[in-house]
C-alpha cells in the first residue's frame, strides 16, 4: 500500500512539555462509551482549548506543507491507561490520513512505544477485527485480558511482520499515514506511573498535493 504522508519522529516535540503533563492530570478522563479502547481519555481537546488544538495541529501540519492547508479536521485527546491490566495493544488501523502519538511519561522501564507493521500475505487482505469487537470491548471494561481475548488478539496480531518499532521517549512526537497498520507495544510503563500520552488524528486535509506526491513530481524515477 502506498501512503501520503511519510513516518516521521521528532524528539522534544513541545517546548515546554512538564507544564502540558501538569495541564494533563488536571483534567477529567472518562471510558469510552463504546469501549473501543482500553483505558480513559479526555474529552476532545479542542473543546478543553481551542487555541492549544489549533496551535497543536499547525505545528504538526506544518512538517508537511510550508503553507498550512486551509480546512481539516482534527481531533486529540489525552489519553491514560492503566498500569498491569491490559497487555499490549491489536494490530489496527485509523480512519484518517494521519495519526500522532506524544508520549509523555518521564520514564519507562518496559517497551511501551508503537510498532508499525505490513501483512504477512497481501493477496489475502486485510483481517477482519469484527468479529472479536464484543469479545475485546468485554475485557476492556473488565480491565483484564481474558484467555479468549488473548487468543484473539494473538491471532489478529499475528498476520502481521512487525517492520518498525519506536520507543517511547518523553515529549517524542510520532506521525505516520492512519492507513498503515500499527499497534501499541506494552500497556504498561514498567513503573508506578499509568502510561500517558497525546493520541490525534487529522483527517479531510485540503490541499492540492500532500508530501509524498509532492516529492515524486520533484524527482520521478519512471
Amino acid at each position: 500500500m502506498k501512503f501520503s504522508y511519510p513516518i516521521t519522529i521528532i524528539d522534544d516535540f513541545f517546548i515546554n512539555p512538564n507544564e502540558v503533563v501538569k495541564w494533563a492530570h488536571s483534567l477529567k478522563y472518562e471510558t469510552d462509551p463504546l469501549l473501543r479502547y482500553p483505558g480513559v481519555r479526555t474529552k476532545n481537546l479542542g473543546e478543553i482549548d481551542f487555541n492549544f488544538m489549533s496551535s497543536l495541529s499547525k505545528k504538526i501540519l506544518s512538517i508537511f506543507y510550508q503553507y498550512i492547508p486551509s480546512r481539516y479536521y482534527v481531533e486529540a485527546y489525552f489519553d491514560s491507561i492503566e498500569k498491569n491490566k491490559y497487555e499490549e495493544g491489536w494490530v489496527h488501523r485509523d480512519p484518517a490520513d494521519i495519526s500522532f502519538i506524544i508520549y509523555l511519561n518521564h520514564q519507562y522501564f518496559k517497551n511501551c512505544g508503537t510498532s508499525l507493521y505490513s501483512l504477512k500475505n497481501n493477496h489475502i487482505g486485510v483481517p477482519d477485527p469484527r468479529p472479536f469487537t464484543s469479545l475485546k470491548s468485554e475485557d476492556f471494561k473488565n480491565k483484564t485480558i481474558s484467555t479468549k481475548g488473548k487468543e484473539a488478539r494473538q491471532y489478529i496480531n499475528s498476520q502481521y511482520i512487525k517492520e518498525l518499532d519506536i520507543p517511547s521517549k518523553f515529549n517524542r512526537l510520532l506521525v505516520f499515514p492512519s492507513p498503515h497498520a500499527h499497534s501499541a507495544n506494552l500497556l504498561d510503563t514498567g513503573t508506578e506511573e499509568d502510561r500517558l500520552i497525546l493520541v490525534g488524528y487529522i483527517k479531510d486535509i485540503y490541499s492540492d498535493t500532500t508530501p509524498l506526491k509532492r516529492i515524486n513530481s520533484i524527482f520521478p524515477d519512471n
